[in-house]
């Protein structure tokens, strides 16, 4: 195994960065929370017959980074609400410190009920980096190399509009992560939510806070293990679901006369796939709970969950301090 390069977290701690810098920028041009926009874009020659083009705010932070936009509303934005190849500490302390004293202000929530993900994401996801770099002499090199790519692909989990802010290499390793990570790390958000909201809950119910992350995760672990299993079968209830409608209309496909040589192959191919997803889906869930041969697809599959569950909320500065004394 390759030397953990030290540098991957600085690139995407400076991503992070610029990913928040990206949305400030956004709100402090648009207006009560990301209304629509009036922009003159330029993409080759400008057609005189369509002229300016009203946008949403997902176009605008599509073309962000492939089209000159010039914004028609003129306003002078402060220095550090522009994107960087990198940072120095103090600019890096400056934003993360602007990052958390926004983390809860309105002006964001318009954004976050749209697109599902929030400054605080990006604030956690800066934290977990910090821990990281402050733990690389604990840790051998696979375990460097592992702590790292949970990082990166809870990053790509995010389902970002717009990433690989000045670095078009980290803008291709996110894309082919996007293809192969996407909804793995949509499921662990969504089991990270479950536990956090759980402990969240129980703090607020008995009016005090837990003495550890042990004892968090000890007297919560049932219960979380309950609301996981019930996630997880609904999860393989759907996918099977939709697999079977899926061949089920291949099966007929199959019927046409017009199909051709190659059409009918590729058919063949999907219908093949789906087949073992679903025996895959159906025997990794046939078993108790938790479904460990399912691991792969499910998050949190294991018979090891506390540790798994401490190892998370160690990361988590938001929740601990709202659930941890």
């Amino acid at each position: 195994m390759k030397v953990f390069d030290k540098h991957l977290i600085e690139e995407l701690e400076t991503e992070l960065l610029n990913q928040y810098l990206n949305i400030s920028w956004l709100a402090d041009y648009l207006d009560d929370g990301f209304q629509k926009l009036k922009l003159d874009m330029f993409c080759g020659e400008l057609d005189s017959k369509k002229g300016s083009m009203s946008l949403t705010v997902k176009d605008l932070l599509k073309a962000l980074i492939d089209i000159n936009v010039d914004i028609t509303r003129k306003e002078s934005l402060d220095s550090h609400l522009h994107s960087q190849s990198s940072f120095t500490v103090e600019e890096r302390n400056r934003i993360y410190q602007e990052m958390v004293e926004n983390c809860q202000k309105t002006r964001y929530e318009a954004f976050r009920q749209q697109y599902g993900y929030s400054i605080s994401d990006l604030v956690n996801l800066l934290d977990q980096l910090e821990v990281l770099r402050s733990d690389l002499e604990k840790l051998n090199e696979k375990e460097q190399h592992k702590a790292y790519k949970e990082i990166l692909h809870e990053y790509i989990g995010l389902d970002l509009l717009n990433y690989g802010f000045q670095n078009s290499s980290l803008k291709i390793r996110i894309a082919k992560g996007r293809s192969t990570q996407g909804e793995y790390q949509k499921i662990v958000r969504a089991k990270k939510k479950i536990f956090f909201d759980l402990l969240i809950e129980q703090v607020q119910q008995n009016k005090k806070k837990y003495p550890s992350v042990y004892k968090a995760v000890k007297e919560n672990i049932d219960e979380v293990t309950r609301r996981f299993k019930i996630h997880d079968e609904e999860w393989i209830k759907s996918k099977l679901e939709v697999s079977r409608e899926r061949v089920n209309v291949l099966h007929e496909e199959m019927l046409s006369k017009a199909l051709t040589a190659s059409k009918e192959d590729k058919l063949h191919k999907e219908i093949a796939k789906l087949s073992a997803f679903m025996e895959q889906l159906e025997g990794g869930s046939s078993g108790g709970y938790p479904f460990e041969k399912l691991k792969d697809i499910l998050p949190f599959n294991t018979a090891s969950l506390n540790e798994v569950l401490m190892k998370t909320l160690k990361f988590e500065r938001n929740i601990k301090e709202q659930c941890i004394e």
